[in-house]
């Protein structure tokens, strides 16, 4: 009896071990979360010194934010301060320097207008990022003097699996009608991803009625933003791939402006045109010793200013004296 039950209680024993190793196998293992920007080098989060937040993909979903400044204003240290709504002229202050001393980076383009010497925070469209890495504090050892404030690493997606294509349209309050269109795909060698998102507000209250001189009506800001984004990627050997990346802006704002009297009576006009485009070559040498990257990137910015507004006299009380 002994021989026939001891294998039965053996089996018992063991059997509830079996499925716990079983349980921990089929568990999903959360890896770290691996940041570029403070080091240049893919660095585990928990390895760097610098005060860091890595705005994702899902949570930018989730939150249904449509452009970056949306995105940027659940950060801890930052302030951003935009005029108006979408569209208007936004600056964003990283533990209270400057914002032309916060460097900010789209797919390793210098995004920086070099007329400014600070970036349009406002003509960013969300659909394409794949993540945003925001760096408090200097940086300026890697980056230079632009970099004080701190650094905004703007990643954009890749192509990856099979082949997709998706779509979205979405419609709310303040005229507010936007459309998405993206295809992406990848095999063992190449990469590629594209899309196309456009934003359209048509009449965003910006100016409070009190304020309107007699005579003058209350308008709304129009804003039209047209963005397309790609992305192409091969690996040529196993130790040696290139990459182009590219981003193209079209905007448009119809905004209320000021005068001596208050706000105008027409609307006045400002276009922007922005183009950012990089070519990459990576190579890994020595078993990983050397890994070198050359990239030759291209910046344009053009910008167009209408006011329809006559000029206003503006009385003066100098009496000569």
């Amino acid at each position: 009896m002994v021989l026939v039950v001891l294998p039965i209680l053996l089996a018992h024993r063991i059997n509830p071990a079996s499925a716990a190793d079983s349980n921990a196998l089929a568990e999903p293992v959360a890896l770290p979360t691996v940041i570029v920007t403070p080091t240049r080098l893919p660095t585990p989060e928990s390895e760097v010194g610098s005060s860091i937040t890595v705005i994702t993909e899902e949570e930018i979903q989730r939150k249904q934010e449509r452009t970056l400044p949306d995105a940027l204003k659940d950060v801890p240290g930052l302030n951003v301060v935009q005029t108006g709504g979408p569209g208007g002229t936004t600056s964003v202050f990283i533990r209270g320097a400057n914002s032309n001393q916060t460097k900010v980076f789209i797919d390793g383009i210098d995004a920086t207008d070099p007329a400014t010497g600070t970036f349009n925070f406002e003509h960013v469209l969300t659909w394409d990022i794949e993540r945003v890495e925001v760096v408090r504090g200097p940086q300026s050892g890697l980056y230079g003097a632009d970099a004080i404030g701190g650094v905004i690493n703007i990643i954009t997606k890749k192509g990856s699996g099979p082949g997709q294509f998706a779509g979205s349209l979405e419609g709310g309050s303040f005229g507010t009608f936007n459309q998405n269109a993206r295809v992406s795909a990848a095999t063992e060698r190449y990469n590629f991803y594209f899309d196309f998102a456009h934003f359209h507000s048509s009449d965003t209250p910006v100016t409070p009625s009190d304020l309107v001189p007699p005579g003058r009506s209350v308008q709304g800001d129009t804003y039209d933003n047209k963005t397309f984004s790609g992305r192409f990627g091969a690996n040529l050997t196993d130790n040696f791939d290139i990459g182009v990346v590219t981003r193209y802006i079209d905007t448009s704002l119809r905004f209320t402006g000021d005068d001596f009297l208050g706000p105008e009576s027409l609307k006045s006009t400002e276009n922007d045109e922005q183009l950012f485009t990089r070519g990459t070559a990576h190579l890994v040498s020595f078993d990983g010793v050397l890994d070198q990257t050359v990239g030759l990137a291209y910046t344009k910015f053009n910008q167009r200013d209408f006011d329809p507004n006559p000029p206003v006299a503006v009385p003066s009380f100098f009496n000569g004296a």
